[in-house]
């Protein structure tokens, strides 16, 4: 992260993985001059402002890898989710996509921004990193989900560690169940195979999308949940016989503790 670049030029033809991450965030209004010629780039973590106007980024034909965050509620035509879905329309096909939900305090004073995402590459492994703050992500996890019914693997991170601010407490009159539809409508992910769940706390709302996650995902064949480490050991024990009477019998189950929270 070096902030405030207004130029940056990389002509790397081995190079395998960059990250990006809040250079142009703060100078957005300079319109940055960016060319990036990374032909055999292999992972490409993107958490910063992108406009092909003046970024240029050359073919990356063996990109295995995409990385980039989302916010859930914010003012409307925020543009860190445009860069988002801009940078994401490049990419018809990704092996896996990495895409971190953020939820910002006061959810309550600004609009659902979910409905702007009408697109994503096809994938086999997605990976959501969920930084809910306390709040219900089954509306913003389920519409990604609907975007991407082809997906094989399924890690769900709860940690939020892509973000660092603490936990909300969350109302009981929060917008953040809305819209509801999630918890009725029906979804096929007949192609998704294993579901891995890091830093899983027992909360309602956890609980909730869990179970609504494995009526979707009819074929599951196993489930790995890391408890966070504030679960306590009875309590773990609890959630274990929670999800194995979520679970049908064939569905191989792994339980254990996160190590890093």
């Amino acid at each position: 992260m070096v902030r405030g670049l207004q130029q940056l030029t990389i002509a790397a033809a081995l190079l395998e993985k960059l990250c990006v991450v809040c250079c142009f965030f703060y100078e957005q209004a300079q319109h940055p001059v960016i060319s990036i010629s990374v032909p055999q780039l292999k992972v490409l973590k993107w958490a910063d402002v992108y406009d092909p106007r003046s970024m240029h980024l050359g073919k990356m034909e063996h990109l295995r890898s995409l990385c980039t965050f989302y916010l859930v509620y914010g003012p409307e035509s925020f543009a860190q989710n445009h860069t988002c879905l801009m940078l994401m329309s490049r990419f018809k096909v990704v092996e896996c996509l990495s895409l971190a939900l953020a939820y910002i305090p006061g959810i309550n004073n600004h609009q659902y921004l979910m409905e702007d995402m009408t697109m994503l590459p096809d994938t086999s492994f997605l990976h959501l990193i969920l930084n809910a703050k306390g709040h219900s992500f089954g509306a913003c996890s389920f519409h990604v989900l609907r975007l991407c019914p082809g997906i094989k693997r399924l890690m769900m991170d709860l940690s939020g560690h892509f973000f660092l601010e603490a936990q909300d407490e969350c109302p009981q009159d929060c917008i953040c169940g809305q819209p509801s539809n999630w918890k009725t409508d029906e979804l096929m992910l007949n192609g998704l195979h294993e579901v891995e769940i890091q830093a899983f706390r027992g909360s309602e709302h956890e609980l909730v999308f869990v179970k609504r996650l494995l009526t979707w995902a009819t074929a599951l064949k196993r489930m790995t949940v890391s408890f966070n480490r504030s679960v306590s050991e009875s309590m773990s024990m609890e959630l274990c016989q929670v999800f194995r009477n979520f679970c049908k019998p064939e569905i191989r189950m792994e339980f254990c503790v996160s190590e890093d929270g």
